[in-house]
């Protein structure tokens, strides 16, 4: 379930990636390389790490989100529909890496 989990968020992360490489090349790249995280947690055996590679790259799609609500408040005006994508996917991130984040405890 969790290899499931990641390769789901990683293929969301590449739709994610194409629709902003045209708006945003920057961060476009900053994305794919972000996302990268998640694919490797996909060639993991040991729970534990497959566990980590979820709330690092949670966490680091919460983080996508922050500056691409950033960039929109700069910009003063609706983004584009590849915006509300990635801050849906920092949602989830957040909360995939605060529930993987107790199972370390």
């Amino acid at each position: 379930m969790k290899k499931i989990i990641l390769i789901l968020e990683f293929i969301a992360a590449l739709i994610n990636f194409a629709f902003l490489i045209k708006i945003d090349p920057m961060f476009s790249i900053c994305v794919l390389i972000f996302s990268s995280v998640l694919l490797f947690g996909v060639s993991e055996k040991d729970s534990d790490k497959i566990n980590a590679h979820l709330m690092v790259g949670g966490g680091l799609l919460f983080l996508l989100s922050i500056f691409s609500i950033l960039y929109s408040i700069s910009k003063l005006e609706l983004p584009e529909p590849s915006y509300y994508l990635t801050i849906i996917m920092g949602l989830c991130g957040l909360l995939q890496a605060i529930f993987y984040r107790k199972r370390f405890k």
